[in-house]
C-alpha cells in the first residue's frame, strides 16, 4: 500500500522506493521466521542478506522504466542518478549481500548473490538495458534454482507456473512470454 497507493507512493520516489523495498522485505521475511523461530533481532541479520540481494536487482529494475518513468514525472532513483549511479548501486548491493551472506553463513542467499555478481559487473560496463534485464532475469533464475535444492517441491510451482505462464500470454495476447530473451 505505501509502495503504489496514494497518498504515499514510495515507489516513485528514489529514497521511497528504496525504503519501501527494505522494509517490505524486511516483513516478508519475518513472518517467515516466525514460523520457525521466535521474535528477536536475530531476524534482522538474516534478512539483510536478502534484502541486499533484492536491493541490487530493485535498482537494476529502475533502468528500463527510466524514460516512461520521466515521461509520467515519477523520480524514480535512475530518474534521480544517473545510469552509471545506479548500475554501481546495484553492484555494490550485491557485493554486500554476498558479504552479509558469507557473515550468516547462508548459502541459500549466497550462491546466487555470487552466480550473479559476474552478470551485474557485465552490465556495468555494458552500459546496456538489454544486458540490465538478462541480469534481472538470471537473479530470480539462480535464487530460485539454489531454493529447489533447498525446497525440491518449488521446482514443481516453478515449471508449473512457467508453462501455465507461457500459455496464458500466447491465448491472451499472442506473445512468447515468459522468455529469458531480452
Amino acid at each position: 500500500w505505501l509502495y503504489s497507493c496514494r497518498p504515499f507512493v514510495l515507489k516513485d520516489r528514489p529514497f521511497g522506493g528504496i525504503l519501501a523495498n527494505a522494509l517490505g522485505g524486511y516483513i516478508v521475511f519475518f513472518f517467515g521466521w516466525m514460523v520457525h523461530g521466535s521474535a528477536n533481532l536475530n531476524v534482522i541479520v538474516y534478512a539483510t542478506p536478502y534484502i541486499l540481494g533484492m536491493l541490487a536487482v530493485y535498482f537494476f529494475t529502475t533502468i528500463p522504466d527510466k524514460e516512461g518513468d520521466e515521461a509520467t514525472k515519477k523520480i524514480t532513483v535512475a530518474v534521480k542518478y544517473d545510469i552509471k549511479t545506479v548500475l554501481i548501486m546495484g553492484v555494490v548491493s550485491d557485493a554486500l549481500a554476498i558479504v552479509a551472506g558469507l557473515s550468516t553463513k547462508d548459502w541459500v542467499i549466497l550462491v546466487p548473490s555470487i552466480l550473479i555478481l559476474p552478470f551485474f559487473i557485465f552490465s556495468t560496463i555494458k552500459k546496456s538495458v538489454g544486458e540490465v534485464l538478462k541480469t534481472n532475469k538470471f537473479a530470480a533464475l539462480f535464487l530460485s534454482l539454489v531454493i529447489c535444492i533447498r525446497f525440491p517441491f518449488y521446482l514443481l510451482i516453478i515449471m508449473g507456473l512457467f508453462f501455465f505462464l507461457k500459455w496464458y500470454y500466447k491465448a491472451r495476447f499472442d506473445m512468447n512470454y515468459p522468455s529469458f530473451r531480452t
